[in-house]
């Protein structure tokens, strides 16, 4: 069983991930959120899950059933990115909201 330290690291690239959130889960577990934010990294910006049992464990991670890496196609989280820019520069009540919440 992992360490919280070891499941924070980004699935990619091994750097330590930032933390985004915590939300309830089953059998009061809780899932707690990380974004990658190395810029070497083809996941920067992309988010990752831990899993903490009620128990404290944490389960060693595994590709779920609908898991599929579109990190291995050539570019597209650049291409994500890029959207998401355009798309604030061009929304300025988008732009304010997402700073408010501080993205």
């Amino acid at each position: 069983m992992p360490t919280m330290e070891k499941a924070k690291l980004c699935p990619r690239c091994g750097h330590p991930g930032t933390p985004t959130g915590i939300q309830p889960g089953e059998d009061r577990s809780k899932v707690h959120t990380f974004r990658c934010d190395n810029e070497r990294c083809q996941w920067n910006g992309t988010g990752f899950i831990v899993q903490v049992l009620s128990d404290g464990t944490i389960p060693e991670r595994q590709p779920g059933p609908k898991q599929f890496d579109l990190m291995q196609v050539p570019g597209v989280a650049q291409m994500g990115r890029d959207i998401l820019r355009r798309t604030v520069a061009e929304d300025p009540e988008l732009a304010a909201f997402l700073e408010d919440k501080g993205l």
